[in-house]
């Protein structure tokens, strides 16, 4: 019993170290994409996972602030939509370097990131049109 009791333990402080790491990486790609940092350096810096959840929260963050902006200016959520618009179309260039074709990892981080790219885009699209569909009510 000593033996799974330690193991417990074990596992216990595994589990609490892991947690704080990857709320420190979140914390860290989260500041880097406010920052400005390239999409391929995030996806060069950070597991797929992270970096997903780091434009996860950067377009939630620019939803926030398009809707809230968007009773001042009728733009905000268009600005918005151009900016993910941006995004998608800037990647495949970024997917068709040498340097990402010879690592096969880093191509699936990319390509995940241009899916959710895409995704994003779409929501906010969305978003835009659901918006202009209320205001003509």
């Amino acid at each position: 019993t000593q033996w799974y009791l330690r193991r417990v333990r074990g596992l216990e402080s595994l589990l609490t170290v892991t947690k704080e790491t990857i709320a420190d990486r979140v914390y860290e790609v989260d500041r880097d994409i406010k920052n400005g940092t390239t999409v391929e350096d995030i996806s060069v810096k950070f597991p797929c996972q992270v970096a997903l959840l780091g434009f996860y929260l950067q377009w939630t963050r620019d939803c926030e602030l398009a809707i809230s902006e968007n009773k001042l200016d009728r733009k905000a959520l268009h600005n918005l939509a151009r900016k993910y618009t941006n995004i998608v179309t800037r990647l495949p260039s970024v997917l068709n370097k040498t340097t990402v074709k010879e690592d096969p990892v880093q191509l699936v981080k990319l390509e995940n990131i241009l899916y959710l790219a895409l995704h994003l885009r779409e929501k906010t699209k969305n978003n835009q049109k659901k918006k202009k569909k209320k205001k003509k009510k």
